[in-house]
């Protein structure tokens, strides 16, 4: 009996040590790369201060120094001379999680 209780012991043991290496691995990541920074982020964070800044009229407005966006903060290569077609929308329409060319506006 005493045997099967060190082997849970131990095992309970490497189940922390193991997930506190990898939160450790992960949280070094999350230092390292705003990519891994931004899918490590809790997804009830709304506004992200590093994807939005504040606006006294808007509220949040998108900050053009966010990597992948124009000078107006827009996710585009550079700033439109004019615009044809405006697509408003949530996640989906900005393509979170995807490289910029794969949203479904592009």
């Amino acid at each position: 009996m005493k045997f099967i209780r060190k082997q849970s012991v131990f095992a309970v043991v490497m189940v922390f040590l193991v997930v506190g290496v990898m939160e450790g691995t992960l949280d070094l990541l999350a230092v390292l790369s705003p990519t891994v920074d931004r899918v490590l982020e809790s997804p009830w964070t709304v506004n992200s201060p590093r994807e939005s800044l504040p606006d006294e009229r808007l509220g949040s407005r998108p900050n053009p120094s966010y990597p992948g966006h124009d000078s107006k903060g827009f996710r585009n290569p550079r700033v439109p001379a004019k615009a044809d077609v405006v697509a408003l929308g949530d996640s989906n329409t900005y393509g979170a999680n995807v490289a910029p060319g794969q949203g479904w506006p592009r």
